[in-house]
């Protein structure tokens, strides 16, 4: 089992959570550069693999290197810069604090962060709303939620996505869901409510 990490790959490379696995998961798919990290909650599994960041830089000749843009949450940040914040100052990455509702632009890539609720451990967590224009002017709208249990507030850019990705961490919802992970009963829920136009990921 592989921790959760999405690629979007066009002009840009976009990496959505970097795991401790994520060297692994770069190496299989030949990927050999990463222009922007958008990370959705500061649990380990989500980005303990920032530290392998640094090799892009030391694969570059001296000066050519940029620092890699990583967006995340101001409490979501505040977790991570605990054991990562030497990255910052190294130049490795270089940190973007993310409002929920406020959009971001990233080459062909517009994301917007959602609220999602994950418990009281990761309060900073929150899904993207990501509208992807293509190079003949075809646009594709994405809703990625990660890890979580429910959603605080439904704002109408999340509705009607063409694509939906759901986390769906149990079959059967619990009786006590103390992960705070979304069943598959309450995604099919979700997906009534946001209504993908084309197609659902679960």
């Amino acid at each position: 089992r592989r921790r959760t990490a999405m690629l979007l790959s066009g002009e840009k490379t976009i990496l959505i959570d970097c795991g401790p696995d994520i060297r692994e998961q770069l190496t299989i798919n030949n990927i050999d550069n990463i222009d922007a990290i958008l990370i959705t909650h500061e649990h380990g599994d989500h980005y303990l693999g920032l530290d392998e960041i640094s090799s892009f830089k030391r694969r570059r000749p001296r000066g050519e290197f940029q620092p890699v843009p990583l967006y995340a949450t101001h409490k979501t940040w505040k977790t991570i810069s605990g054991q990562f914040g030497y990255l910052a100052e190294m130049g490795v990455i270089k940190t973007h604090e993310i409002e929920v509702g406020r959009r971001c632009d990233i080459g062909e890539f517009e994301f917007t962060p959602f609220k999602t609720a994950h418990g009281n451990v990761a309060t900073g967590s929150v899904g993207y709303s990501i509208r992807i224009h293509g190079s003949k002017g075809e646009t594709v709208r994405l809703v990625y939620t990660s890890d979580f249990v429910d959603l605080p507030e439904t704002p109408p850019w999340i509705f009607n996505p063409d694509l939906l990705i759901l986390n769906c961490y149990w079959l059967n919802e619990p009786i006590k869901n103390r992960a705070n992970q979304l069943s598959f009963q309450r995604a099919l829920g979700f997906i009534k409510l946001l209504k993908p136009i084309r197609e659902t990921y679960i």
